[in-house]
C-alpha cells in the first residue's frame, strides 16, 4: 500500500505555498492565516481607538471657544446728513446712557458716499449693551438718531443731525415811558411824534 503524501499538509502548517498559488498570495498556510487575522484585528482596534480619541479632542476644542466667546457684535450702517446735506469725512460715535461705547473700527468716518459702517461689541465683563438696549448715535457731536442693540444684528440706520439753532427771542419789549412830553405844536418833530410815536403810546 502506498503511503499518503504528507508534504502538502506540512507545507500548509508551515506556511509554505503550494504549487500553483497565485502571485501575491504566497503565505496562505494555516499558521499564516491565523497571524494575518490577528494583525487585522489589532489594526481595526487601533483605528477605532484613534477615531474615538479624535472625536473627543474635537468635542473639547469646540466646547471651549463656545463658552469663552461673548455674543456677536451688532452692526449698523446707513446714510449720514447734517442739516439735510451729505457730510463725508464726519465722525460717528455711539453712546449708551451718556457713556461712550467702543466701536469697530475705533474711529468711524463717513465715507465719500456719506455712508457709515460700524459694529458695537458687548463688553465681556459688564454684559453691556444688552439685548434691546437703546444706543444713541452722534455725528460730529450732534445727536443724529437711535437704534437698539441685538447680538449678531445687522441694521440699517440713517443718521440725520441738525446744527444748533439760536433760541427764539421771547423777551417782551420794554413798556413805553409814561412821562413822554410831545414836541411843541407846529414843529417837524411834532409831526414825526404824531405819526410814529403817538399811535404806539396810545396802544
Amino acid at each position: 500500500m502506498e503511503q499518503p503524501c504528507l508534504a502538502p499538509a506540512i507545507g500548509i502548517l508551515a506556511g509554505v505555498p503550494e504549487e500553483g498559488t497565485p502571485a501575491g498570495y504566497k503565505n496562505y498556510g494555516f499558521v499564516s492565516l491565523i497571524k494575518t487575522k490577528e494583525e487585522t484585528q489589532v489594526k481595526h482596534q487601533k483605528k477605532i481607538i484613534g477615531l474615538v480619541a479624535t472625536v473627543m479632542l474635537l468635542a473639547c476644542l469646540t466646547a471651549v471657544p463656545v463658552m469663552a466667546q461673548p455674543p456677536q457684535p451688532c452692526a449698523f450702517t446707513g446714510y449720514v446728513t447734517i442739516d439735510g446735506e451729505p457730510t463725508p469725512g464726519s465722525t460717528v460715535t455711539v453712546e449708551l446712557d451718556g457713556t461712550p461705547l467702543p466701536t469697530m473700527p475705533d474711529d468711524v468716518e463717513v465715507d465719500d458716499y456719506s455712508k457709515y459702517y460700524l459694529a458695537v461689541p458687548q463688553d465681556a465683563d459688564t454684559g453691556e449693551p444688552g439685548a434691546g438696549a437703546e444706543l444713541h448715535f452722534f455725528v460730529d457731536g450732534l445727536y443724529a438718531g437711535s437704534g437698539t442693540w441685538e447680538a449678531g444684528g445687522y441694521k440699517t440706520l440713517d443718521l440725520a443731525a441738525e446744527t444748533e439753532v439760536d433760541p427764539p427771542n421771547d423777551v417782551d419789549p420794554p413798556p413805553p415811558p409814561t412821562d413822554v412830553v410831545p414836541p411843541p405844536e407846529g414843529t417837524f418833530a411834532r409831526e414825526l411824534f404824531d405819526k410814529y410815536i403817538a399811535p404806539f403810546l396810545n396802544g
